[in-house]
């Protein structure tokens, strides 16, 4: 499969969102109906923040005026964190990037738990 070189250039004006898929083979699908194992339901969720704007530049968090939320006392939440507690990027003077994929993060790991996901099958 070839994909156009415009797909991940910066500046194209194109948005670009990749789904990888593959096929099962016959004897996966063979295993899969023989094994007691149940299939989870699938997750789906949507990115609406944008972590960099057009030009490259990174894109703030705002408040519904349009103004940069600035919280300095999250910097040291952010700081001490680790990947998995899924925190925004802030920046040591309190402003927060515009990104919702450590939100969609925790909400798979709640997803996976629930629905009794334990990893690869």
């Amino acid at each position: 499969m070839d994909l156009p070189v415009e797909t991940f250039l910066p500046r194209t004006g194109t948005q670009t969102s990749v789904l990888i898929l593959r096929r099962k083979s016959e004897q996966e699908k063979l295993a899969e109906s023989l094994s007691a194992r149940r299939r989870l339901p699938d997750f789906y969720d949507n990115s609406e923040g944008r972590r960099k704007g057009r030009r490259g530049k990174t894109v703030y968090v705002r408040d519904p005026e349009g103004r940069e939320v600035v919280r300095p006392d999250l910097y040291a939440v952010y700081r001490d964190s680790t990947l998995l507690d899924y925190y925004p990027v802030v920046e040591p003077w309190g402003r927060i990037v515009n990104d919702d994929l450590p939100a969609i993060a925790a909400r798979f790991t709640e997803w996976s738990s629930s629905n009794g996901a334990r990893g690869k099958n």
